[in-house]
C-alpha cells in the first residue's frame, strides 16, 4: 500500500511539473508571438492634410516636334542613319532633280533622324506628301512627350494645359510638364473605355533619350484639410471598413474587433485614403504587417476574430 501511495505521489508530481512546463512554454510562445506582431507593425497618428486623386500611366518618351521632309527628285545616296543627330544644313542625301542634275538634300531643321527612306527612291511625287515612306523624319529631342491612358471615370476631369509630372525610372528623374492633348474618342478595355492623354515636357537633362520608358501623373482632384490614413491601415471585413486602434497593443489578449473603428472612405491616391466618417482624428492606429501569422486573433482583417 505504501509503495502504491509513493508511486501515485511521484506520478502526480511528474504531471504537475509537465503541466507547469507546458503552461510556461505556452506563455512564452504567446509572448514571443505578441512581440513579433509589435515589432513588425507600425503606428500612425491620424491628422488632416492634403490629398490628391491622380491619373497615372506609363509609355514611351517621343519627340513632341516631328517634321517629315522629302527631296524633290530621285534619291541616289542616303548620307544619314536613324539615330544620327543633324544640324540645319547637314546633308541628308544626294538626289537628282527633274533635269538630272545631282544635288545635295540638306536638313532644314536641327534634331535626331528617327526615320529614313527604306532605299533610294524617286520622291518627286512626294514633295507635298511628306507622310509617305520616302520621307526623312527629324525629331526635336528638346521637346518631348509621353502618351498615357486615362479611364472613362477620370478623362472628363483632365483638361489641356493642366499641370503634370513625368518620372523616368531609368535615371530616377522627375520633370514637370502639362497636358497637351486629350483624345475625344476612347478604346474599349474590358468592360470600360480608356482615352489617350498626351503630356508634353522639355528636355531638362542630357540623360533623357527618345524611347525611354516614363510614367506621367496628373492631379485630377485635390482636397485640403481632410482626414487621411495609409491605404494599408484599412481592414475590410463583411463589406465594411475599419482601422485598428493602437490601444490593442496594451491588451492583446482581447479580440481585435474590440479596438476596431468603422470608417467611410473618399478619394485615395497610391499611398493614402480620405476618411469621411469615423471618430479617429488625433488617434493612433496600427498598420499590421501582411506576413504576420499565428492565429485568427492576430490576423489582419478578412475574417471574424475569435
Amino acid at each position: 500500500m505504501k509503495k502504491f501511495l509513493k508511486a501515485l505521489i511521484i506520478i502526480v508530481v511528474i504531471l504537475a511539473v509537465v503541466s507547469g512546463g507546458l503552461f510556461l512554454l505556452g506563455r512564452s510562445y504567446a509572448e514571443k508571438q505578441k512581440q513579433n506582431i509589435i515589432s513588425k507593425s507600425e503606428k500612425y497618428k491620424v491628422n488632416k492634410g492634403e490629398l490628391s486623386l491622380t491619373a497615372i500611366g506609363s509609355g514611351k518618351i517621343v519627340s513632341a516636334d516631328v517634321k517629315k521632309v522629302v527631296a524633290d527628285g530621285s534619291i541616289t545616296e542616303i548620307m544619314v542613319d536613324a539615330g544620327d543627330y543633324v544640324k540645319k544644313g547637314d546633308v541628308l542625301a544626294k538626289y537628282k532633280d527633274i533635269t538630272g542634275t545631282e544635288k545635295n538634300f540638306t536638313a532644314e531643321y536641327e534634331g535626331i533622324i528617327t526615320s529614313v527612306p527604306s532605299s533610294t527612291t524617286d520622291t518627286s511625287t512626294m514633295l507635298k506628301a511628306a507622310s509617305q515612306s520616302g520621307a526623312f523624319e527629324i525629331s526635336n529631342s528638346n521637346k518631348l512627350q509621353i502618351d498615357i491612358e486615362a479611364t472613362e471615370k477620370d478623362i472628363y476631369k483632365i483638361k489641356v494645359g493642366q499641370s503634370a509630372s513625368v518620372y523616368i525610372d531609368a535615371i530616377n528623374l522627375s520633370v514637370q510638364g502639362k497636358v497637351a492633348r486629350v483624345s475625344l474618342t476612347g478604346n474599349t478595355s474590358g468592360d470600360f473605355s480608356v482615352y489617350s492623354v498626351t503630356v508634353s515636357f522639355d528636355k531638362t537633362n542630357n540623360n533623357i533619350f527618345l524611347g525611354m520608358t516614363g510614367s506621367a501623373k496628373i492631379a485630377i482632384e485635390t482636397k485640403q484639410n481632410v482626414l487621411k490614413v495609409p491605404v494599408e491601415a484599412l481592414i475590410e471585413q463583411d463589406g465594411k471598413r475599419y482601422v485598428l486602434l493602437s490601444d490593442w497593443f496594451n491588451n492583446m489578449n482581447k479580440q481585435k474587433k474590440d479596438y476596431y473603428v468603422e470608417v467611410a472612405t473618399g478619394i485615395s491616391d497610391t499611398d493614402f485614403v480620405e476618411i469621411t466618417s469615423g471618430e479617429i482624428e488625433g488617434k493612433e492606429i496600427l498598420i499590421l504587417s501582411d506576413d504576420i501569422s499565428g492565429g485568427i486573433m492576430f490576423s489582419r482583417g478578412g475574417g471574424d476574430d475569435e
